[in-house]
C-alpha cells in the first residue's frame, strides 16, 4: 500500500512539472524578441545577445548606421564648446579622431587645455571610443 502510495505521490508531481515547464516555455517562446525568434544573435556558443535591437547592416560606403550616429553624437558634443568648429571625424574601430578649428589664436598651453576640455566633452557624450583631437586654429 505504501508503494503504490508512493508511486501516485511521484506521478502527480511528474505530471505537475511537466505541465509547469510547458507552459513557462510556451510563455517564453511567445515574446517577441526585437530580432525575432529566429533571428537572435549570439555571441559565443548558448550565450544570447543582451540589449541589441538587430544586427548591424552596411550601406554600400561600408560604414555602418551605427558609426553615423556616433559620429553625430560626437560632433554634436564638439560643436558645444564656444569658438570650436568640427571640421571631419573619423572612427577606425575603437579610435575616433576629431579634426577640429578654434576661432582664436592659441598658443601650446591654450591649444592643450582646449583639447583636455573637448575631448571631456566628447567622452562624455560617447564613451565607447578611445579619442584624438587635432586642432587647428582659424584666425
Amino acid at each position: 500500500m505504501k508503494y503504490i502510495t508512493a508511486m501516485v505521490v511521484v506521478m502527480i508531481c511528474f505530471l505537475l512539472l511537466n505541465a509547469c515547464t510547458n507552459e513557462l516555455s510556451e510563455l517564453f517562446s511567445n515574446q517577441h524578441s526585437p530580432l525575432g525568434i529566429d533571428e537572435t544573435e549570439m555571441t559565443d556558443e548558448n550565450y544570447l545577445q543582451i540589449d541589441q535591437p538587430g544586427p548591424r547592416t552596411f550601406d554600400q560606403t561600408g560604414e555602418t548606421g551605427d558609426v553615423e550616429a556616433d559620429k553625430e553624437v560626437i560632433r554634436d558634443a564638439a560643436n558645444r564648446m564656444p569658438s570650436v568648429t568640427v571640421e571631419s571625424i573619423t572612427i577606425d574601430h575603437s579610435v575616433a579622431t576629431v579634426y577640429v578649428n578654434v576661432d582664436e589664436p592659441l598658443n601650446e598651453n591654450e591649444k592643450k587645455a582646449w583639447r583636455d576640455n573637448i575631448l571631456t566633452a566628447i567622452k562624455a557624450a560617447m564613451p565607447r571610443y578611445e579619442l584624438n583631437v587635432i586642432i587647428n586654429e582659424r584666425l
